[in-house]
C-alpha cells in the first residue's frame, strides 16, 4: 500500500534508478535554494518526480511498459484509501493528463478501474474547486471558460 507520507519511497521502490535520479535532483535544488529535504511535500514528489520525470516522457516516447507501470503506480496508490494521496494524485497528475489529449488517450487505454474513474469524473467536471458565483463573474469566469487546464462546466448551487 502506498501512503500519502511514503510517496517517495513507493516511488524507489517502483521505478528504481530512474526515481532514484529524479528525486536526488529535486533535493539538491531544495537544499541549494535554503530548503530542507524534509520540507518536500508528496506533491513535488509526484508531480516534478513521477509526473513530469517518469510519466509524460514515457507517454511521449510511446513507451507502453513504462506507461503501464505509471499506471499500476497509480492504481495501487488509489486502492489504499489515503485521502491526502488521492487528492495529490487528483491534483498534480490526473488534472495535468487531462490537459493534453495526447496525454488523456495514452493512459485510458492503460489505466485501471480506479484511475479511469478518476480521469473519466474530471472529464465531466469534477471534482472543481467551488467557485463562489461573485468572485467568478468579477474575474471573469464563467461555464465553459478554462482555469488553467480545468474547465469550469458549473457554477455551485446557491
Amino acid at each position: 500500500m502506498i501512503t500519502y507520507f511514503g510517496v517517495r519511497a513507493a516511488l524507489l521502490d517502483r521505478f528504481g534508478q530512474p526515481a532514484a535520479e529524479l528525486i536526488r535532483t529535486q533535493e539538491e535544488w531544495v537544499i541549494n535554494t535554503g530548503g530542507s529535504v524534509d520540507a518536500i511535500s508528496p506533491y513535488r514528489y509526484m508531480s516534478r518526480v513521477f509526473l513530469d520525470g517518469i510519466l509524460v516522457p514515457a507517454i511521449e516516447r510511446c513507451d507502453e511498459p513504462t506507461i503501464r507501470a505509471c499506471c499500476n503506480f497509480l492504481e495501487t496508490a488509489l486502492t489504499g484509501g489515503d485521502r491526502d494521496l488521492w487528492e495529490c494524485i487528483s491534483i498534480r497528475v490526473t488534472d495535468r493528463i487531462l490537459g493534453d489529449r495526447g496525454w488523456t488517450s495514452a493512459v485510458l487505454a492503460l489505466a485501471g478501474p480506479r484511475w479511469t474513474r478518476e480521469l473519466r469524473r474530471w472529464r465531466r467536471g469534477h471534482p472543481l474547486a467551488v467557485l463562489d458565483v461573485g468572485p467568478a463573474r468579477r474575474w471573469g469566469i464563467t461555464p465553459g471558460t478554462g482555469i488553467g487546464s480545468r474547465l469550469v462546466t458549473h457554477e455551485p448551487a446557491v
